[in-house]
């Protein structure tokens, strides 16, 4: 808890500040202005940077093609490693999970089936669907090919909050906060839910606060793993399973 008058003009770089050394710098600014009638702000962050148990060579990087959920293929650069790695094939599901520093956390890379959409897979996602995935995961050696990328997402939460059952608490007078504030008081509201993301991937790992042929001089190619069409990006602590960061990357920033 911190008092802090609004109506000071350093308020906003107050806040920002605050939200910035909580994310390293990767989300300097939350707050744009503070509307006269604001009584109250309520702010949490999340910081994750992990390197790879098996890094990516940077050498190995080469543009590649990535075919998003709209418009035209993209050349990105694409990481390559062979190497060691939970993985699940099947008709319904491609998942590989990479492992970070401790191998306490990973991520998962989720792509639909052969016939499948993103979209269709997210909306049959259930928790008893994605235990039975991990369950099914198995360690294999093989060729991974993956984008490299940076993203930045910001977006508003009302809308969404609401859908989820929270609508009263955005209407003014409806919402019931009288044990946080004056009850002879008007009743307050809340205004707006406002949510920032980065996620950085790299060859020496991840950060976050979001088909091309390869030739090979050998005569038959090893099992490989390809994430060249939209995925979901999951990461995760390993052993309770909490996920941290959740995102679905329709295309390569």
């Amino acid at each position: 808890m911190q008092a802090l008058d609004f109506g000071l003009p350093t308020a906003p770089d107050t806040m920002n500040r605050w939200a910035s050394s909580a994310t390293n710098g990767r989300i300097p600014r939350i707050v744009d202005a503070i509307d006269a009638e604001t009584v109250m702000f309520l702010m949490n962050a999340v910081y994750f940077k992990a390197k790879w148990v098996d890094a990516f060579d940077p050498r190995k990087t080469s543009p590649g093609a990535f075919m998003p959920a709209f418009g035209n293929p993209q050349q990105v650069p694409m990481m390559r490693n062979n190497t060691a790695f939970d993985v699940l094939q099947s008709a319904e599901v491609s998942i590989a999970e990479l492992r970070y520093g401790n191998e306490a956390f990973v991520v998962d890379l989720v792509l639909p089936g052969a016939t499948g959409d993103i979209h269709d897979l997210i909306d049959s996602l259930t928790p008893q669907r994605w235990a039975g995935w991990m369950a099914s995961m198995q360690r294999r050696t093989m060729d991974l090919v993956m984008p490299k990328f940076t993203l930045e997402y910001e977006r508003s939460l009302n809308d969404d909050l609401a859908a989820l059952g929270m609508g009263i608490a955005f209407v003014d007078g409806a919402a019931d906060f009288r044990n946080l504030f004056d009850p002879n008081q008007p009743g307050p509201f809340i205004s707006a839910v406002k949510h920032k993301t980065f996620v950085e991937v790299n060859e020496a790992g991840t950060e976050a606060a979001a088909v091309t042929s390869v030739t090979v001089g050998v005569t038959s190619l090893p099992p490989s793993f390809m994430v060249n069409e939209p995925f979901l990006l999951v990461i995760r602590e390993r052993f309770s399973g909490t996920i941290l960061f959740m995102g679905k990357i329709l295309r390569v920033p």
